[in-house]
């Protein structure tokens, strides 16, 4: 709906509108994904862990990163993607993983950018809030499921490493 990205919309139209388009996507699929990383998981999240619990530490940078993106819509996209960049790059204790994700998370939005310059296509493929709907469980289930990979992954690397410290042990 208009009224939950119509903030975002307005401040987003003012680069997306009338500015190089080269900047736009650069500026949207690498410049800001990476800046947004080093402020909230580099610097604001690094200097929250020594004071606060993991958690309170997690959820007050992911309600403050939410916050910046202004509407509804997308602080909610930014309440679910923060708050999994911030797990990682704790995980990792490296923010380069979060920064790799985010910029991927911003890529279809500079899909989506230059699908809206042609309006033919633009119709078509965003021609009802069905479809929008539609593109909304498709990505979630990926996001999803890309997730789900990643900690059963890492859950399987910690008991590797947990099995081989135990067969080293055995064997000496």
């Amino acid at each position: 709906p208009e009224a939950w990205t119509a903030s975002y919309d307005a401040m987003s139209g003012r680069i997306f509108n009338g500015y190089d388009v080269i900047l736009v996507i650069v500026s949207i699929s690498i410049l800001d994904p990476i800046a947004e990383e080093l402020v909230f998981r580099g610097y604001m999240l690094n200097r929250l862990l020594p004071r606060l619990k993991e958690t309170k530490a997690v959820w007050a940078v992911t309600i403050i990163f939410a916050l910046c993106h202004l509407s509804p819509l997308w602080i909610l996209y930014g309440i679910a993607i923060g708050w999994i960049l911030a797990k990682i790059s704790i995980r990792h204790d490296n923010i380069l993983y979060s920064m790799a994700l985010h910029v991927g998370f911003n890529i279809p939005s500079v899909i989506f950018f230059l699908i809206s310059y042609n309006e033919k296509l633009n119709d078509i493929l965003f021609g009802t809030k069905f479809l929008i709907f539609c593109y909304l469980l498709i990505f979630g289930g990926i996001v999803f499921f890309i997730v789900k990979a990643y900690c059963e992954n890492q859950n399987i690397e910690i008991e590797i490493k947990k099995y081989s410290k135990d067969k080293k042990r055995r064997e000496n």
